[in-house]
């Protein structure tokens, strides 16, 4: 596997930073078209109920502005974080000292934002589901989408703490 590159590290940092402005437009444009609700995949732990008064108060324009506008910015998103954060494991995890024991165990970390991104297109199903169906719609896909949003938040928090923990380790071994 070849070497990440300071170069890859920041032209990805630069389109994961376009792609958080870019969700951030597309929230805006759905509570523009909704009166002022916000999209779901923000919200950690949604009930059941609290996604059914969400999908409703959004209203049909702001339903419609969600599946064809939003999913499409956070589908891609989705695919940019899981590239940046994987490849920013593996440029720090080559960059620790080859006699730390954990060294190949940091590399392997690079699989846990393609976690978060998997189980943020599960939400995204699910939502979208949800949102086309509505008012009709199973109740299984309220729990898939619940799960969907704990786990790919959680996957991404574990990501970043991580990420931390290979940043500081990095700057601590450059001070010595």
């Amino acid at each position: 596997m070849r070497p990440v590159s300071r170069t890859r590290i920041g032209v990805l940092c630069a389109l994961f930073i376009v792609g958080v402005l870019v969700i951030r437009y597309m929230d805006m444009r759905v509570q523009a078209a909704s009166g002022g609700v916000g999209v779901l995949d923000v919200n950690f732990g949604n009930s059941h109920s609290g996604i059914r008064q969400t999908i409703a108060a959004l209203g049909a324009d702001g339903r419609a502005v969600y599946l064809k506008q939003f999913f499409v910015a956070d589908f891609c998103y989705s695919l940019i974080y899981a590239i940046f954060f994987s490849q920013l494991f593996r440029f720090l995890a080559a960059r620790l000292d080859p006699q730390i024991p954990g060294r190949i165990a940091a590399s392997r970390l690079s699989l846990l934002p393609w976690g978060a991104m998997i189980f943020d297109w599960l939400e995204n199903l699910a939502i979208g589901i949800l949102l086309a169906k509505y008012p009709g719609g199973l109740g299984i896909w309220y729990v898939v989408a619940n799960i969907g949003t704990v786990t790919k938040f959680a996957f991404t928090y574990i990501s970043i703490a991580l990420l931390v923990l290979l940043l500081l380790a990095q700057f601590w071994r450059n001070r010595s």
